[in-house]
């Protein structure tokens, strides 16, 4: 060997251009993720830790759950908030995951920052994380152990997935997933994950939880009706129970009193319809997200129609103007 080659360690050195140059700037943008990802790593697994999160209002929250950790950081680097983004979005998608992302992203880059050092163009480097990512997409089918039958019990598939959340009760959730998925499954086999719901209870116990068929609701009646034993029929409202309100503001010019008669007269002629429409469908439960107003509320208990006001959340702007197309009409179960 030539005495005046360069040593192993000298070899990244000579190599590199020097700072000032696009290469530098690619290494701080690697740097941001591996910030990120060293957030993320501890958190991550059935014994990773938590993390007290003050959010810029000044909230404190406390989790280990990579999507709202993720979500209450307020990153500056582009490349810390597209590998962000990438994570939430993914376990959107998916419903899991958003920490999985971030871990095989950094891993990713902490090797392809080895190869920059080294002197590996950017364009090779590419091209060899382009093969890669064939050669995995085609070596994933071979590697799976065996498919889900369509009537064969998914226990087996869940259980991995509820271990990695929970430290106790894992066997427990993981049937009561199962079940939950036998019982909201469509007739042509396919899943809907928006026809389930959870419903917290205080003072509850985890232990305890159990699959409700038909609709639950954490709120309480605002009327008159406060019980309905059997067969009910509820309409879900996310508006408001009574008149639309368009943003528009508008003036009624009223001359006398006869015209005012009339006025008032019109608004309970148009309640009692809204109302009566309810009762012709055998509606007899109104769940409202919304506001609750008085004349509606009085017009439903005299039709025998129980209203409970969701202290959930609130429908969104678009939900609340009358002509938004996005509003929803009432769901009938």
């Amino acid at each position: 060997m030539d005495d005046g080659a360069p040593s192993v360690r000298e070899l990244p050195q000579r190599l590199w251009p020097g700072p000032g140059g696009e290469e530098q700037h690619l290494l701080r943008s690697l740097a941001a993720a591996h910030a990120l990802g060293g957030i993320i790593r501890p958190c991550y697994g059935p014994l990773g830790l938590q993390k007290l999160l003050v959010t810029a209002k000044g909230e404190t929250v406390i989790t280990g759950y990579a999507t709202a950790i993720l979500g209450a950081l307020e990153l500056e680097h582009p490349a810390a908030r597209l590998l962000r983004d990438a994570a939430l979005s993914h376990a959107e998608h998916s419903g899991d995951g958003a920490a999985f992302v971030v871990l095989l992203a950094e891993a990713l880059l902490a090797e392809a920052e080895l190869l920059l050092l080294a002197g590996l163009p950017r364009a090779q480097l590419r091209e060899a994380y382009a093969a890669a990512t064939a050669e995995t997409l085609a070596l994933l089918p071979s590697l799976a152990v065996r498919s889900l039958g369509p009537l064969e019990d998914p226990f087996w598939v869940l259980h991995t997935a509820m271990n990695t959340h929970t430290l106790s009760h894992a066997e427990f959730l993981t049937r009561l997933v199962a079940q939950a998925c036998w019982e909201a499954q469509e007739l042509d086999g396919t899943f809907r994950p928006e026809r389930l719901g959870v419903c917290a209870l205080p003072g509850g116990q985890l232990d305890r939880s159990c699959l409700l068929p038909g609709l639950a609701v954490a709120g309480k009646p605002c009327g008159k009706v406060t019980a309905m034993v059997g067969s009910a029929r509820v309409a879900l409202f996310a508006c408001s129970f009574g008149l639309a309100h368009p943003k528009a503001p508008a003036t009624a010019t009223i001359s006398s009193s006869a015209e005012l008669v009339r006025f008032l007269k019109g608004n309970e002629q148009m309640t009692e319809k809204q109302v009566l429409q309810l009762a012709t469908g055998n509606v007899n439960v109104a769940v409202v997200w919304g506001d609750v107003e008085e004349r509606t509320l009085a017009q439903a208990d005299r039709s025998g129609i129980m209203v409970i006001q969701d202290p959930g959340p609130r429908p969104t702007k678009a939900q609340e103007h009358p002509s938004s197309p996005k509003t929803p009409a009432p769901i009938r179960r």
